[in-house]
């Protein structure tokens, strides 16, 4: 039997034969069910003979079921909150009095009101309000019932006749009363499965959940212990480095002393390279003039040795005028020689110029002694002009590389003096930086200085984590004590879970049916003292510790809001 009109379900997911299967409606049970509020086939048939009633006046049994919910603000909620409109949900609640009084009161019949309890899961329409609705149709059978009867009764009825429609109007009304209240029961039964499935889901989550927290927990005091152990390390490593950061700022004094040390040797150091490169700019002015002197002395130099040269030659012709000379020296000595052999032939005739020609003799030899002595002047000459020229020659040589060291030396110079301008500008940027360097050891000294005092801070904030850590420890292990408490709760709470089960199981209990599990009922001083709203099958559920633990706080009932 599916939705009695078009559009979508107001159901849930799950089938009607899944439900009915797990809140175990099967026919045995349905069986037991009517036999044991006494629900027959006669029952059957007066249910049946009243769907002409129903038919009769149908709009006051719809308007019977439907003007209540829409005249109070709770219950006209759930029609806003319905996806079937109110036309649509007056054909459905026809339809509910049709099958009511259709005679067939089977599985598939009841498999159809579970449809009717999953209305709880959908539109979150609290139980009580179907209570109240199966009165509302029960009030309207039990008038139209006893309005019928009346008709059927004139002034003049005797009373065999008056007490015969009596019992058979009282007869309808109880087969309406039996037929109702197996709807309610499933109704019931429905309800109760979606409690009890709510309330394990919320049973098996909190524990879960408690599970999760404890193992969150013990990890969280392995690591808040793990978290004290670091911060003692922690606070032992910022002592020495509040040491070290110590020992770095007074190193660091002194190395800005040493910077401003430096600074002012720089300072010196700077003159002198500039007086290094003036002295090497006057070595290179120095080099070039002795350049330009050994040059001019090579050039004098040549010119004495072309002069050598043509006093050589000079030399050569007057050693030529000697030998000529020295030639005619000889031949007057021979002419000198004949004249005295012809003046001593010619006897004292000749003797004036035997005379004359010993004086020429004497002449001649006397020229040929001053032509020898010239001759050894000129050999002296010679020599030493020689002498000269090989000494000019290597003087020369020695000119020649002079000149070439010097102009090595003022090579070597020009790269000196170009040093010497890179050497002073290094140092100058030397003494820059130094002098930066200076003010930023200054600076940051003071910042190391800064660093120490927040070093000893850190010193302090670290002992009083260390201290917080142990008092989260200490909290965690107090928490963990409160979740042993809780699962206990919640194992309590399990014990309910499974009341409600029995209930599932043993459907008598929806039925006013004397439990027979051997349970204590709780006494009526401990029910008035629970919450309101608790089922009464969860109640009835409950031991003495656990209900005296929910009244005083110390419990929770999951699940079971206000509806």
């Amino acid at each position: 039997m599916g939705s009695l009109v078009e559009g979508e379900t107001i159901g849930t997911g799950t089938s009607t034969e899944e439900l009915a299967t797990e809140i175990g409606l099967t026919i045995e049970e349905i069986e037991w069910r009517q036999q044991f509020i006494g629900f027959d086939d006669e029952d059957a048939d007066r249910l049946e003979r009243l769907n002409g009633l129903f038919l009769d006046h149908k709009t006051q049994f719809v308007d019977a079921f439907f003007d209540p919910i829409v005249a109070h603000d709770r219950t006209a909620e759930i029609v806003d909150r319905s996806p079937r409109d109110a036309e649509a949900i007056r054909q459905i609640i026809v339809g509910y009095y049709q099958t009511l009084t259709g005679g067939r009161y089977d599985r598939a019949y009841y498999k159809h009101r579970t449809r009717i309890g999953r209305l709880h899961d959908r539109l979150d329409m609290p139980l009580h309000y179907f209570a109240g609705m199966s009165a509302n149709i029960l009030t309207e059978f039990v008038d139209h019932i006893l309005d019928g009867a009346r008709e059927d009764l004139d002034a003049g009825a005797d009373s065999e006749t008056i007490d015969a429609r009596i019992a058979e109007a009282k007869a309808d009304i109880e087969a309406v009363i039996r037929g109702q209240n197996l709807d309610m029961q499933v109704i019931n039964d429905t309800y109760l499965h979606s409690y009890s499935s709510k309330l394990t889901a919320e049973i098996d989550a909190s524990r879960t959940l408690r599970n999760d927290i404890g193992d969150s927990i013990g990890e969280v005091s392995e690591q808040a212990q793990g978290i004290e152990a670091d911060m003692d390390r922690i606070s032992d490593s910022t002592e020495s480095q509040s040491s070290s950061v110590e020992q770095l700022a007074d190193e660091i004094s002194n190395l800005s002393a040493s910077v401003q040390e430096i600074a002012a040797s720089s300072e010196d150091v700077t003159k002198t390279a500039e007086r290094t490169e003036e002295t090497a700019y006057n070595g290179q002015e120095a080099a070039e003039t002795a350049v330009d002197r050994i040059e001019r002395l090579a050039e004098t130099s040549g010119t004495v040795g072309e002069q050598m040269d043509e006093l050589v030659e000079a030399v050569d012709r007057i050693e030529g005028i000697v030998d000529t000379i020295d030639g005619i020296a000889d031949q007057t000595n021979i002419l000198a020689l004949n004249a005295s052999i012809e003046a001593a032939r010619a006897g004292e005739a000749g003797s004036g110029f035997a005379v004359v020609a010993d004086e020429v003799k004497s002449l001649a030899e006397e020229s040929k002694q001053q032509a020898d002595q010239v001759d050894s002047i000129i050999e002296t000459v010679t020599e030493r002009i020689d002498t000269t020229a090989d000494a000019l020659a290597d003087a020369e040589e020695h000119i020649d590389a002079s000149a070439s060291e010097v102009r090595e030396t003022q090579a070597a110079l020009d790269t000196v003096v170009e040093a010497a301008a890179e050497t002073t500008d290094s140092i100058a940027q030397v003494a820059a930086a130094t002098d930066q360097q200076a003010s930023t050891s200054t600076e940051l000294a003071a910042t190391v200085d800064t660093v120490a005092e927040e070093t000893e801070d850190v010193a302090e904030a670290a002992g009083s984590v260390r201290a917080a850590g142990g008092v989260q420890t200490t909290q965690l292990a107090a928490v963990e004590d409160a979740l042993e408490d809780l699962a206990e709760t919640v194992e309590d709470t399990g014990s309910t879970d499974r009341s409600a089960q029995r209930v599932e199981a043993d459907p008598s209990l929806t039925t006013g049916a004397p439990t027979t599990d051997g349970g204590t009922e709780l006494p009526d001083s401990i029910r008035d003292r629970l919450p309101e709203g608790i089922p009464s099958f969860v109640v009835d559920g409950l031991d003495r510790e656990t209900a005296e633990k929910i009244i005083s706080g110390e419990a929770e009932m999951p699940g079971f809001g206000s509806e």
